[in-house]
């Protein structure tokens, strides 16, 4: 059989990895010039594929400014093919609404030089997400074309249609030699045709088509500069040998296979067969991923909603602020950065771009939410506390209330002791009195800014506060009156007990016990049914690891060290109406390192304390855990571990990007070396359909169902290796110290026991509110707002922006629009059925049905800001409404 041999010339751009950006950047500029000297003298070299992202053309311009007409001349050609992504992100570490943004900044990016290439070219991805065609579909991308998560077994071949849980499709082509398996052409004839029969008689066996993927190139090379040469070496082929683009071999494969042979695989694409979605990097370096985490909730979560409430109240929107903020985030989004596997000085050039990212996020996000807060019609000090979900809620709400002393000053603040109060009232909207627990009170100077004066200082009596907020509006806000009190109100106090060796906390709906000192696990019973028991939660277990930052290896004789006789201290550090906490003290002994031959752990050991605290609130149905780890040993993994008693479960259920997947207890037979563990993203779940338990994570990436009789979830909170790749013992290894993360390290995260399976106890709901805090803002004291202008207080007590119901359309995004003034309202059904709903828009007038490229498609009634939706199983629905 003849075949069509598609010879795809380009490079994969890793910004960062071995070499630090600006190291590779300088590559790159050469590589680029060399280019389009190239192309500009070799009207035979037709074609080259600047990777996916279009992150590439900002970071060369940035040195070449003077080349950007030589650039969009070849782009507007189609000679240079580029995007349809801003940068080529990791997929598993970032969250869903992530991924679409790159895809919507890489079109905006692109499509100023010209065409964007409409495929959905995933090269190095550690494994694909299962919502990927549903997304691509989105973005006009049917198609598919990737390097890793499927492998060819049995009777699989390269082409198949690849479905996601919605039934969206795309026509997809696995790179099964790799992205460079025409990495160099031969100029001598004989030798190009011998390889271009090698990879036919490689490829065309597992291949359904005609037309074969020939990959000229590899990561950070150039051009082939004689490749013309060597193509016309390849015209006696008798096959046909073509320099092509990615476009023309997809539209050559929608040609070729019409007559509907390709087999149909749905869901993740994460096959691990010896290692090779490298899942060692879910828990590689996790400060990393904490921080991504903190960044991408405070824009998705905070900023962008606060924002669009704000522009309500006549504010600007943030456009180009955010543009940025997202921008830079995404700078550490590709998988060498955001996985943790590259060096040492890469990593700690990330972490200054996160604290950006933060700055500048908190900072939109306090001027959006004061913007409307201050403008809610109460008299005298208040607290306005803001649900960005779109349910109501009732949680706890962390607060900080500053009475002033004196007037602000220069240089001597004044501090009048008749204005200090000893203690502080709380009124709800209805006119209650709402009980708090007291976390401090002391006397701080706190700094004044204000546009058209120098910063000043202010003495205030700054309380720190607890309470519950019951009720508060979808995507709104409730508005809590403070005003002066001899003494807190009185209430029954979260009951701290202490019995027969017993620490506790009784939260309403949970009780928390540390039930046995030597034993240190927690005790954990959920009021008022006696049926969900759990113990010996959030204990800690710890493994050998003398893998590198791609791949957890355990040593061939290893060690395990448990927290079971690690408990040194317990104690109840404060209670209240509203909250309580109770913290623990472990010191676990552990080996310092791996041996020298790296085949068993050493035996001389190091202690690592770890101070657990354990948080309940009045009602709350979940217990939050805050580790403090000071980590002193080497080359080992840390976990915590929960068993759920949940007998008989045959499998976990994990939150994922816009979907819910369910992964077996045991992996399939034939993937050898593959590793035990999963990607999560917020959650995980075991339940046997009559009882479960949810663990919920806040930047935590990794998670394993042990094969126990109490099915115990393992949390992995510490990885600890000190190599970049390779096993340690070869000339070009590539040492990575700083990935043993030595030092203090956190980890934050709660458990939810509950009755039925995760549906029936609105995993997903809880698992959002206990990630995404209400925050309540000040108003009343003197005046702080930035605005010189006066502001007229005309919002009610009580306002909802936007609700969304049944609470199985799950949300995603709320923000203006990328070229109009409409809000974008995305959200995602979570559940393998349809679900008839509707989403209510304060002021919305008109509706339509959009993609993800925000381009209007159908039009939507809609009656005084209701707009009745339908979302298909798992789908994805973006609507667009103006006011």
């Amino acid at each position: 059989m003849s075949y069509t041999c598609h010879v795809i010339s380009h490079t994969h751009w890793d910004r960062e990895w071995y070499l630090t950006y600006e190291r590779f950047r300088l590559r790159l500029v050469d590589l680029i010039d060399r280019l389009l000297d190239l192309m500009e003298a070799d009207a035979d070299f037709r074609y080259f594929n600047l990777d996916g992202q279009g992150i590439i053309l900002e970071d060369y311009l940035k040195i070449r400014p003077e080349n950007e007409e030589r650039l969009r001349s070849l782009i507007s050609q189609g000679r240079i093919t580029i995007g349809p992504w801003y940068v080529l992100n990791d997929e598993f570490l970032v969250s869903g609404e992530s991924t679409v943004r790159s895809l919507l900044l890489g079109h905006k990016v692109v499509g100023c030089f010209g065409q964007v290439m409409k495929v959905g070219y995933l090269p190095d991805q550690f494994g694909n997400i299962s919502q990927m065609p549903q997304i691509l579909r989105n973005f006009g991308i049917d198609n598919c074309i990737f390097g890793r998560g499927l492998q060819l077994a049995g009777e699989r071949k390269m082409e198949f249609i690849w479905q996601s849980p919605d039934g969206s499709e795309a026509l997809s082509s696995l790179m099964a030699l790799w992205y460079n398996n025409a990495q160099h052409i031969p100029a001598s004839p004989q030798a190009a045709l011998e390889m271009v029969d090698g990879l036919v008689k490689a490829m065309g066996p597992v291949s359904e088509s005609g037309h074969l993927l020939l990959m000229n190139g590899v990561d950070h090379l150039e051009a082939q500069y004689d490749l013309s040469r060597a193509l016309k070496a390849l015209e006696n082929s008798p096959h046909r040998v073509i320099h092509s683009r990615l476009p023309d071999y997809v539209e050559a494969l929608r040609g070729d296979l019409k007559d509907g042979r390709l087999e149909t695989i749905r869901g993740e694409l994460r096959e691990d067969r010896r290692g090779s979605v490298l899942a060692g990097v879910l828990s590689s370096r996790i400060y990393l991923k904490q921080a991504n985490e903190r960044c991408m909730r405070l824009l998705e979560k905070y900023v962008e909603p606060a924002s669009l409430w704000a522009r309500c109240a006549k504010m600007k929107y943030p456009q180009g602020e955010l543009e940025y903020a997202w921008k830079l985030l995404m700078e550490n989004h590709p998988h060498d950065s955001i996985c943790g596997c590259s060096t040492d000085e890469v990593h700690s050039e990330m972490m200054p771009r996160f604290d950006r990212v933060e700055q500048l996020a908190g900072e939109l996000r306090d001027r959006a939410l004061s913007h409307i807060a201050n403008r809610v019609n109460v008299d005298g000090l208040a607290l306005v506390v803001f649900n960005t979900l779109t349910w109501a809620r009732t949680d706890v709400v962390t607060a900080t209330v500053d009475v002033p002393l004196g007037e602000p000053d220069r240089a001597n603040p004044a501090q009048d002791p008749g204005l200090d109060w000893p203690a502080l009232e709380i009124i709800s909207p209805s006119g209650e009195s709402v009980p708090y627990t007291l976390l401090s009170s002391q006397k701080v100077a706190r700094p004044e800014i204000h546009p058209e004066k120098l910063p000043m200082v202010q003495w205030v009596r700054r309380f720190e506060v607890q309470f519950i907020a019951r009720e508060v509006p979808p995507m709104g806000f409730s508005a809590y009156s403070v005003r002066r009190a001899e003494r807190p109100p009185q209430a029954p106090s979260t009951v701290a007990s202490e019995c027969r060796g017993c620490f506790g906390l009784s939260g309403g709906l949970l009780d928390v016990a540390v039930s046995d000192i030597a034993d240190g696990g927690l005790q954990l019973s959920l009021t008022g049914n006696e049926e969900v028991l759990l113990t010996h939660l959030s204990a800690f277990e710890d493994s050998g690891d003398v893998g590198d930052e791609y791949n957890y290896r355990k040593p061939d004789r290893d060690q395990i060290v448990t927290s079971a006789a690690a408990l040194r201290q317990t104690q109840v550090n404060f209670t209240g109406p509203s909250s309580g906490e109770l913290q623990m003290r472990y010191v676990l002994d552990l080996p310092e390192s791996a041996t020298p031959d790296q085949r068993e752990r050493s035996q001389r050991t190091a202690d690592c304390p770890i101070t657990l605290t354990a948080r309940v609130y009045d009602n709350v149905p979940r217990v939050e855990f805050e580790a403090t780890i000071q980590n002193n040993a080497k080359d080992h993994r840390l976990r915590a571990i929960f068993p759920s008693e949940a007998e008989g479960a045959t499998h976990s259920v994990a939150g994922s990007a816009f979907d819910v997947v369910e992964r077996p207890l045991h992996l399939p037979e034939d993937w050898t070396g593959a590793a035990t563990f999963h990607p999560m993203d917020g959650w995980v779940d075991v339940s046997n359909g009559e009882q479960g338990l949810a663990v919920f994570v806040d930047g935590l990436r990794e998670y394993e169902l042990y094969d126990d009789h109490n099915r115990t979830l393992a949390i992995t909170i510490l990885r600890s290796v000190g190599i970049l790749s390779g096993t340690g013992d070869i000339p070009h290894v590539q040492r990575a110290p700083d990935a043993q993360c030595l030092g203090e390290q956190h980890a934050r995260y709660a458990v939810y026991p509950h009755n039925g399976d995760w549906k029936q106890a609105k995993v997903w709901k809880e698992a959002l509110n206990y990630q995404t805090p209400m925050i309540a803002v000040q108003v009343g004291d003197i005046d702080r707002a930035r605005s010189i202008e006066p502001v007229e207080k005309k919002l009610p007590l009580e306002m909802s922006f936007v609700h969304i119901v049944p609470d199985t359309l799950c949300p995603s995004a709320l923000k203006k629009e990328e070229n109009g003034n409409a809000a974008v309202v995305r959200f995602w059904n979570v559940l393998e059925e349809r679900v008839e709903g509707e989403v209510m828009v304060r002021c919305g007038k008109k509706a339509w049905r959009s993609n993800m490229l925000e381009e209007r498609l159908e039009e939507l009634p809609v009656n005084e800001g209701r707009i009745a939706v339908s979302a298909g199983p798992r789908e994805i629905v973006t609507l667009i409404v103006e006011p």
